[in-house]
């Protein structure tokens, strides 16, 4: 019997943060390291910074690219599921699953990528910031709860409601030293790499000093 539970994405609606989100995660974790005890996981998404949302578990698996086909092998014998279907514009791997916490199912997206990533950056970034800031917190939860107002539950619909208040937080500041953005036009996706010593947005260049 596998430790991780099937997946439904049926029964995740929106719904209040959960205290007990930090130690599903803790526990999320120790499964996991059991089979990759050298991998690194990070808690992102609305349950690790306390706003309410769509009750999943949101989990960053952080690995080297060659070591991808490995750790999906050990994240499925685990019995998490990967997802065929590509629901965003993202980047990473993802792998969906459940478990019990004290009698309750918890929903979880592992999200697998490397720490060079942009994905990996802007899901780091953004936690980090707003976990900073707890009027950034409250702006947040409020535009969340908007689109749940308006009836925007599928995917599409509320991520895009969320997008202009996403992209201002990744945006501001000027990055750190040898910190490179591109940010495309058409989405409007920020892209990272840490190679070059430049900030680029809309056709406009700029050396990070």
């Amino acid at each position: 019997m596998s430790i991780i539970l099937k997946f439904n994405e049926n029964v995740c609606v929106f719904c209040k943060f959960d205290k007990n989100s930090p130690f599903v995660f803790k526990k999320i974790q120790e499964i996991i390291h059991d089979k990759l005890p050298q991998i690194r996981l990070e808690h992102v998404g609305s349950s690790a910074i306390g706003v309410g949302g769509k009750g999943i578990i949101d989990v960053l698996v952080v690995s080297s690219p060659q070591k991808y086909k490995l750790v999906s092998k050990k994240l499925i014998l685990l019995g998490f599921q990967k997802d065929l279907v590509k629901k965003t514009k993202r980047k990473t791997i993802l792998f969906q699953g459940a478990i019990k916490y004290r009698n309750k199912k918890y929903y979880i997206h592992c999200h697998m990528t490397n720490s060079n990533s942009s994905d990996y950056y802007n899901m780091i970034n953004f936690r980090d910031r707003l976990l900073k800031s707890k009027t950034l917190l409250k702006e947040y939860a409020k535009i969340k709860n908007e689109a749940i107002g308006k009836g925007k539950f599928e995917n599409c619909d509320y991520n895009a409601h969320k997008q202009p208040f996403i992209r201002k937080i990744l945006t501001m500041n000027k990055p750190p030293h040898n910190e490179f953005f591109t940010f495309l036009n058409n989405s409007k996706t920020p892209l990272f790499t840490n190679n070059r010593g430049f900030f680029i947005l809309n056709k406009g260049a700029f050396v990070c000093k």
